[in-house]
């Protein structure tokens, strides 16, 4: 039983992540993409210092994004860095259901502010799991992209975490995956959450491209496996290191 889960949960990884997020080759990318990309290859917003993007490293599918193929928001951000947008969205309010039940948010915005004071408020590409009162969401957190290595609360990784002890009524802010090794790989987003539930113990397992600094390279999918300490609502989370399940042949 726990084989087959295995083996179907990292199958789920590689196949929904695919070291990439590459979706339909040559031809596909629309022309209001292929403007974004040209924009973005122009005018990047300044990364972290550790950090290269994929383009000034040469790196040749970077070169391609967005020309023969097109690939997921935390690929286009490794490629080309983080893109400014003009002016401010803000969404019209959610309307609750007749269930009662209030949405919450799993990211907070008071952790969402570099170590300098720099606030970085951009979430997307959520991922989320449950089991029994537990649960877990995972985000690409701008965060990191103007967060040096290493941070507290690892901030300086691109896939932010919540932790959620009754039922997704509130959440806690965890920050960033934890990774010993930022000052060579760091989680870029594009996370994917699925939880596991044996022995009386309840864990969840969080992947998401983990990929090098300088932009070149060998790029992985990794994962970091997470059990539930203590139970009922005083229950927390402990996220153990990187394991990579799945590496690109280059």
């Amino acid at each position: 039983m726990q084989r087959k889960w295995w083996f179907t949960t990292v199958m789920a990884v590689v196949a929904t992540l695919a070291l990439a997020g590459v979706v339909p080759p040559a031809g596909a990318a629309s022309a209001a993409r292929a403007r974004h990309v040209s924009a973005a290859r122009v005018s990047p917003v300044t990364r972290a210092s550790r950090l290269t993007t994929g383009s000034q490293a040469g790196n040749p599918f970077c070169a391609r994004l967005g020309k023969q193929y097109e690939a997921s928001s935390a690929a286009q951000a490794f490629c080309f860095g983080p893109q400014l947008q003009k002016g401010t969205h803000v969404p019209p309010a959610i309307t609750e259901g007749p269930s009662g039940v209030q949405n919450a948010d799993a990211a907070s915005p008071s952790e969402d502010v570099t170590p300098v004071g720099v606030s970085a408020q951009g979430q997307s590409e959520v991922s989320i799991a449950a089991a029994g009162p537990y649960v877990v969401e995972s985000w690409n957190d701008a965060t990191g992209f103007l967060t040096t290595c290493p941070a507290a609360m690892s901030k300086e990784e691109l896939s932010g975490v919540g932790f959620s002890a009754n039922g997704g009524k509130s959440f806690t802010d965890l920050g960033g995956l934890p990774n010993a090794n930022c000052h060579k790989l760091t989680y870029e987003g594009d996370p994917s959450v699925a939880a596991y539930q044996v022995g009386g113990q309840t864990y969840f397992y969080i992947s998401g491209l983990y990929l090098p600094n300088r932009g070149l390279g060998q790029t992985h999918i990794a994962l970091d496996a997470c059990k539930v300490v203590g139970s009922g609502s005083s229950a927390t989370l402990s996220c153990g290191q990187p394991i990579i399940a799945a590496s690109s042949s280059q």
